[in-house]
């Protein structure tokens, strides 16, 4: 994915978190691609207690003294969130074939994902932003259920029972046998990423150029799946429900890649 659309998609930071122990938050609803600061995202409209000037962008980003962190030293958009330094268990199956979900460098949050595990990893609290390191255990969200707002477990390491990220998108779709692992087929990286966006009636099938390519981080030559791949976090390109670049109904959103 081009850097600057790759920065438009900054992976989900702090998706309907309180900042209050033992707050608990509904889910937000929103109006798909109209902006962060109508989205999940804007933590102003989600916390007990907001940022003082109402920041949006704060949660997230910085445009000085950003954090200089080994972790997310090849991908640091002004990143102003702590973020985890934890070695994070990939999905395995054995309907995956482990050699083509090899992680890109050993690291399964390679790219934004990190970024995205910074809010996401059911530790760090929300709160901790903008050099505000404050403990704040009732917003670090745990859990395993749909309505928690952390994707890893309690131990804020394993990603184990989730959707693979980390991999080589194009070594998966080459080597798949198409004999029922990994879904039984997957497109390759160049067929066009055809969506309707909710409420603009746009398809980038027939007006954009975007392919599933578009869609990955490169790094190293290789195209990455990330969590940005699935999930336009500034409210821009995605439709309902979880920021999501396509429809659930249907099962749209899978359908992009996968062949059913």
């Amino acid at each position: 994915m081009k850097n600057g659309k790759i920065f438009a998609i900054v992976c989900a930071a702090a998706l309907t978190a309180g900042s209050m122990a033992g707050v608990a938050i509904a889910k937000q609803t929103y109006t798909p691609g109209t902006g962060v600061s109508n989205s999940p995202h804007n933590i102003n409209n989600v916390v007990a207690n907001g940022d003082a000037y109402g920041r949006v962008c704060a949660y997230c980003h910085t445009p000085h003294h950003a954090i200089q962190d080994g972790a997310i030293a090849e991908y640091n958009p002004l990143w102003a969130h702590q973020v985890s330094q934890e070695t994070y268990e990939a999905y395995q199956s054995r309907t995956a074939e482990s050699t083509n979900l090899q992680v890109v460098a050993g690291d399964p949050l390679v790219g934004p994902s990190r970024l995205c595990m910074s809010c996401h990893d059911g530790v760090i609290a929300v709160s901790e932003h903008y050099g505000n390191a404050m403990t704040d255990n009732g917003s670090a969200k745990v859990g395993d259920n749909w309505g928690e707002v952390s994707v890893g477990d309690a131990l804020g390491n394993k990603l184990s029972n989730d959707h693979p990220i980390g991999f080589d998108y194009d070594a998966v779709a080459t080597n798949d046998k198409g004999n029922g692992t990994l879904g039984s087929g997957i497109k390759t990286s160049e067929k066009p990423f055809q969506v309707t966006l909710a409420g603009t009636g746009v398809n980038y099938a027939g007006t954009h150029t975007r392919t599933i390519s578009d869609l990955m981080y490169v790094t190293g030559g290789k195209k990455v799946m990330t969590c940005a791949s699935c999930h336009d976090v500034h409210n821009n390109e995605n439709n309902e429900d979880y920021l999501l670049i396509n429809k659930q109904a249907g099962s749209a959103i899978c359908l992009t890649c996968h062949i059913k």
